[in-house]
C-alpha cells in the first residue's frame, strides 16, 4: 500500500507540474530551447509552443541567428527541449484488438539517467479505446486532436535504450510485468530475482527503473 501511495504521488505531481508548465505560455508563442540532431549536435534557437499533442507530433523551430523556422517531426531529429521539457523521439506501441501498431512521437521524459526512461505521451481523440482497428488507430494518429485539454494526459511509456516504448497502462504488459521486467534487467541479477518473487510488482515500477539505472551507472562509472 505504501508503494501504491508513493507512484499515485509521484505521478499526480507530474501531472500538476506538466499542467503548470503547459498554461504558462500563449499559444504559438517562442519558447528558448534546443534540439539534437540525428548525429548528436545541439541547435539552440526558440521553439514555437502549441498544443501538447501536437508538439509531440511536429516542432516548429527556429535557429539561433535565423529567421526561418523548420518543422521537424520525431523522425528527423533526436529530441528536443523547451523551457524546463526535455522530449525525446521514441518509438511507441500502441495495442489494437487486433495486434499492435507502432507510432514515432516526441514524448517527455520522466525518469533520470540510466538506459530505462519512462516517457509520457499525451493521449489523443478515441487513442485508448481497446476496440480500435489497426487502421482506425492508424487514422487518429495521424489527425491532430487540437480540441484536447491542453494539461492532461494518462499514458506513460517504458523504454530501454534503441527498444520501442511498450505502454504501461496496456493490460498486457501488467498481466506479463514480471515477464517483461526480468528481461529488460536481465543483467542485474538480484533485481530479476526480486521482481520473479514477486517482492516488486507493477506498482513499483519507478523503484525498479531507478534501482536498475542507479546499479548500471555505478557500474559503467567504476570501470
Amino acid at each position: 500500500m505504501k508503494n501504491i501511495l508513493c507512484v499515485i504521488l509521484m505521478l499526480t505531481a507530474s501531472k500538476i507540474h506538466a499542467q503548470d508548465w503547459f498554461s504558462a505560455f500563449p499559444l504559438h508563442s517562442q519558447v528558448d530551447g534546443y534540439i539534437i540532431t540525428i548525429a548528436g549536435d545541439t541547435i539552440s534557437g526558440t521553439v514555437q509552443f502549441d498544443f501538447p499533442v501536437v508538439m509531440q507530433k511536429r516542432l516548429v523551430f527556429t535557429a539561433k541567428n535565423s529567421q526561418d523556422p523548420v518543422k521537424y517531426q520525431p523522425e528527423d531529429i533526436r529530441g528536443y527541449s523547451a523551457g524546463t521539457m526535455n522530449w525525446e523521439s521514441i518509438i511507441a506501441i500502441f495495442a489494437t484488438y487486433d495486434g499492435q501498431m507502432k507510432f514515432n512521437r516526441f514524448g517527455i521524459q520522466y525518469s533520470g539517467n540510466g538506459p530505462i526512461h519512462l516517457y509520457r505521451i499525451f493521449p489523443e481523440k478515441d487513442k485508448i479505446k481497446k476496440n480500435l482497428s489497426s487502421a482506425r488507430a492508424e487514422t487518429i494518429h495521424n489527425g491532430i486532436a487540437l480540441h484536447h485539454d491542453m494539461g492532461t494526459f494518462d499514458h506513460l511509456y517504458l523504454k530501454k535504450s534503441e527498444n520501442p516504448a511498450m505502454d504501461v497502462n496496456d493490460r498486457t504488459f501488467k498481466k506479463n510485468f514480471q515477464t517483461v521486467m526480468s528481461g529488460l534487467v536481465s543483467d542485474h541479477a538480484n533485481l530479476v530475482k526480486m521482481i520473479q518473487s514477486r517482492e516488486y510488482n507493477y506498482p513499483d515500477l519507478n523503484k525498479i527503473i531507478s534501482e536498475y539505472n542507479h546499479w548500471y551507472l555505478d557500474r559503467v562509472y567504476k570501470r
